[in-house]
Formats: C-alpha cells, sequence, structure tokens
C-alpha cells in the first residue's frame, strides 16, 4: 500500500503548474507510467535489499522461494524501465497488469496464512487491506497500456 501512496505523490507532483502547461508535454496516462516506473524501481530495490521479507510472502509449496524474490525483482526493475522509456511504454503497461496480476496470490496468501513479514508492518490488518490494493495497481497499469482510465470512453 505504501507504494501506491507514493506513486499517486510523484503522480501529483509531476502535475505541478510548471510541468502541466508545457507544450506538447506527456499526458496524464504518461506521467502515471513515470510514477509507477519509479514505484517498481523502488520496489525491485528492496527485493535485493531485504530478500527475507519477500522470502515470507512466497505461498508455501513453491520451489526455491529465494530464486523466485530474485526474478520477481528483475522483472520489476525491467518493467519499470520499459514504463520509463516512450517506445516501450504501452508494453511495460501490460507486462505490469500481468505481474501485478502474478503476485496477487503472494498477499492473498500473506492475509490468510498469518506469516506476516515484520515489514513494513506486522499487523494482519495492513496485509489484509493489501488484498484489495492489487486491483487498484492493475488499473493504473491498464491505464497506461491502454492510455486511457480503464471502464471509460475518452
Amino acid at each position: 500500500m505504501t507504494p501506491f501512496f507514493l506513486m499517486l505523490v510523484v503522480f501529483w507532483a509531476l502535475h505541478a503548474p510548471g510541468l502541466r502547461g508545457w507544450p506538447g508535454g506527456p499526458a496524464s496516462w504518461e506521467k502515471a507510467a513515470g510514477a509507477l516506473g519509479l514505484g517498481l524501481f523502488g520496489s525491485a530495490a528492496m527485493h535485493f535489499l531485504r530478500p527475507d521479507v519477500f522470502v515470507t510472502m512466497v505461498p508455501a509449496g513453491l520451489p526455491s522461494p529465494e530464486l523466485i524474490v530474485v526474478v520477481s525483482g528483475i522483472v520489476e526493475f525491467v518493467v519499470g524501465i520499459g514504463l520509463l522509456v516512450s517506445r516501450t511504454r504501452r508494453a511495460a503497461g501490460w507486462a505490469s497488469v500481468v505481474l501485478f496480476v502474478a503476485i496477487w496470490p503472494a498477499s492473498i496468501y500473506v492475509a490468510f496464512s498469518g506469516t506476516y513479514p515484520t515489514e513494513p508492518t506486522s499487523s494482519p490488518l495492513y496485509h489484509w487491506a493489501r488484498v484489495p490494493f492489487h486491483a487498484l495497481y492493475v488499473g493504473w497499469a491498464l491505464w497506461i497500456a491502454r492510455g486511457r482510465l480503464p471502464f471509460f470512453r475518452t
């Protein structure tokens, strides 16, 4: 949830009056891509700085949790780069949709299993609240992939 709120802050900062009126400036969905890309960089970095937090989130029964954490960190980094590059932004938007759907089961597993990582919090409420937040991540990624808000015609 914290990365989502940080993405919102970056997104709103990119809409500051000085950045808003540039002729040919980026559209809102492109600014959303920048915010998501930076958020994915932060998350990817944490996969390597604090892998123990992510290893506890890997659902039981999956082989090699450490490898899953490393691979998902690399994927987040690559998708984050794609979101920042205009030529790959839409494709990276679709890749981020797939990524968020793929990691959703980890949040569901943590909420149901009660194996709460200590960071950012060991509160059960926090980990239960993370589950519906994945829908917001998927919606944000769809906005980027489609160049418009999901479920709205513009």
